[in-house]
């Protein structure tokens, strides 16, 4: 199922999208004890917002070998160890809105990622249970502000997360096998991304 967070003149909810149509959400999206409630409209009724509100994102930049070599990071055994770079929550913004470049800085960076949607917290969890604290999935435009190549800065300094620089969605997939999965990353184009420019 595919569930997103909206914004009507009534307020923001969670919302059910099947076939293009909206439905609000009677009860906890991320207890599990919720139901399909009444029908919104189409999509292009309401305002789509960030899927979730993170308390914290947690991007594992060593998952790319390329990375690694970039940044003289080791290439871990495990998938989750090695380079990880905490983003503040005030940077995820929705699907299709403005990024804003700050002033001075020079070199913006982009990366596609899978982000994984976390209902329930938990510490040392066996991987066999690991689905039962997941709630789904979704896809996450990964934007940083980075230093060039030999600055002075301390390492967990040269790269910088503002606000808006962590687009997310449109919605929070529950049924996919994330181990079989294809997506493309573009270039960022187009009257939003000048805007944003000329922001900066």
């Amino acid at each position: 199922m595919r569930l997103i967070r909206f914004r009507m003149e009534d307020g923001t909810a969670y919302g059910l999208v099947e076939h293009g149509f909206v439905y609000r959400i009677k009860g906890d999206v991320f207890s599990g004890d919720f139901q399909k409630g009444e029908p919104v409209g189409g999509l292009e009724a309401v305002a789509l917002l960030p899927p979730c509100v993170p308390s914290v994102i947690i991007s594992i930049g060593a998952n790319y070998a390329s990375r690694c070599v970039e940044n003289n990071i080791p290439i871990p055994d495990e998938p989750g160890k090695g380079d990880r770079f905490y983003i503040p929550a005030e940077a995820i913004t929705g699907p299709g809105g403005l990024i804003y470049f700050p002033v001075g800085e020079t070199r913006v960076e982009y990366g596609g990622e899978l982000g994984i949607v976390i209902r329930r917290g938990g510490r040392d969890i066996p991987p066999d249970q690991a689905s039962d604290h997941i709630l789904g999935y979704t896809i996450v435009n990964n934007i940083w502000a980075k230093d060039p190549p030999g600055s002075p800065r301390p390492p967990r300094e040269r790269i910088r997360a503002y606000p808006t620089f962590c687009p997310v969605g449109p919605w929070v997939v529950t049924d996919i096998d994330p181990t079989d999965l294809a997506w493309e990353l573009r270039p960022p184009t187009g009257p939003h991304f000048r805007d944003a420019l000329q922001a900066g």
